[in-house]
């Protein structure tokens, strides 16, 4: 979903050496009454912060920080729409939060450094993708995880569809925002159906197109539709980023509930073989003499931004998390990825391979 990239975006933005960090995880609730702790949790997280920071840094420093935080609590609106757990990262550049699809244990952070592992186990565990639902005359993108769906907003996949008929009247063909169409509609209630199933190619080779231009090679797509436009769809496409697998049944048909279930079917054993592979990939690397394990060899490379997959155990020596937090903050600002390996592990508790 969209909150894992906005992690990236926020982390590679907004690391400032010096200055004070506050991470926040708290379990949260759905529904009343039990919602209604979650305000009162958060404050006692905050004055902990508070605590701490006073205790480290000068009062210029934090102070503005934790008054964010308050104004954050007591905005009612804030708190309407929980999830299962929240997190929050807050520096003097301002206060960022991310909503959890599932239960993490609550705790408080205060340094030099953001406390990041818990939301990347969590991030790189659920693993991300995207779902195209696709009908005759619409399509709705998704940014999809293990957790559930979240439909993109921003209708770049679809925002030029008009293109594709500018020589017809797009009043009554088009619905809110673009985003559907009739096609039918378009060419009169006489349409013959070869000319409707013309336009429904083009209209399929479209998407794809656009897709292939929206989305990296690495991010999985899941296609979901009834049997018979999956299938269509699939005869014409070119991306090579589509799952094997697909969901024959209009997502948006689908209970949101069972929403997650039906994700997990397909996108927990591709999160499996890319762990494996990456993990082979080390493998080889380590015989190349291109890859270093331990905390401070670890540490050392860096610091000269030459880690390109950085591999963290998540059962960690608890004593080593201000030095992994920086070893992160260091591998995100220099554009490296970071894995938190629950089930395969490597040595030392943490590796990486190298940028040659």
């Amino acid at each position: 979903m969209k909150q894992t990239f906005k992690l990236h975006k926020y982390l590679s933005e907004h690391i400032i050496e010096g200055s004070p960090k506050v991470s926040i995880y708290m379990p949260t609730h759905r529904s009343m009454p039990d919602a209604k702790q979650d305000p009162i949790l958060f404050k006692n997280y905050v004055q902990q912060a508070e605590r701490e920071l006073e205790q480290n840094y000068n009062r210029r420093q934090w102070q503005p920080l934790i008054e964010s935080l308050e104004q954050l609590n007591e905005d009612p609106d804030f708190w309407i729409h929980s999830t299962d757990a929240l997190a929050i990262l807050a520096d003097e550049t301002g206060v960022e939060t991310f909503r959890l699809e599932q239960s993490i244990p609550g705790k408080v952070v205060t340094g030099k450094h953001f406390d990041l592992i818990p939301l990347l186990r969590y991030y790189d565990t659920i693993y991300s993708g995207y779902l195209v639902d696709i009908g005759r005359d619409r399509v709705n993108l998704y940014r999809v995880n293990q957790n559930g769906a979240e439909q993109v907003e921003e209708e770049d996949l679809i925002k030029s569809f008009p293109e594709l008929y500018d020589d017809l009247d797009a009043e009554p063909r088009m619905h809110a925002g673009g985003t559907r169409a009739d096609l039918s509609v378009m060419h009169g209630n006489k349409a013959k159906p070869e000319l409707v199933e013309k336009d429904r190619i083009k209209y399929f080779r479209y998407i794809d197109e656009q897709l292939r231009k929206y989305i990296t090679k690495d991010t999985p797509v899941i296609i979901a539709g009834t049997t018979e436009n999956v299938a269509e769809y699939k005869s014409l496409a070119k991306g090579d980023f589509y799952t094997e697998q697909s969901i024959d049944q209009p997502f948006e048909s689908i209970e949101q509930q069972q929403q997650p279930e039906r994700l997990r079917e397909i996108l927990r054993p591709r999160y499996r073989e890319r762990i494996k592979k990456q993990l082979e990939e080390f493998g080889y690397l380590t015989s190349q003499d291109k890859t270093v394990a331990g905390i401070e060899k670890v540490s050392e490379q860096a610091e000269q931004h030459r880690i390109s997959t950085l591999f963290i155990n998540s059962d960690y020596e608890p004593d080593d998390r201000g030095q992994l937090n920086n070893i992160i903050d260091r591998v995100i600002g220099s554009g490296g990825d970071v894995i938190i390996l629950s089930d395969d592990k490597v040595d030392d508790n943490i590796a990486a391979t190298l940028r040659y």
